[in-house]
């Protein structure tokens, strides 16, 4: 069997950083999916109140 190359633990690092990146990433992406209309017409509507 090969020994493992010494650049194994920082793949292995980059690896998980880019996966939690991805996850935060989505997790944002849902919540934007789900809520993103609401927060879009409050930001209008508090933006017209400034008109008044």
């Amino acid at each position: 069997m090969k020994p493992a190359p010494a650049n194994q633990p920082l793949m292995l690092a980059f690896a998980a950083a880019a996966l939690s990146l991805a996850v935060i990433g989505g997790l944002g992406l849902a919540m934007w999916m789900d809520k993103g209309a609401a927060l879009f017409l409050s930001l209008v509507e508090a933006g017209l109140a400034w008109c008044l």
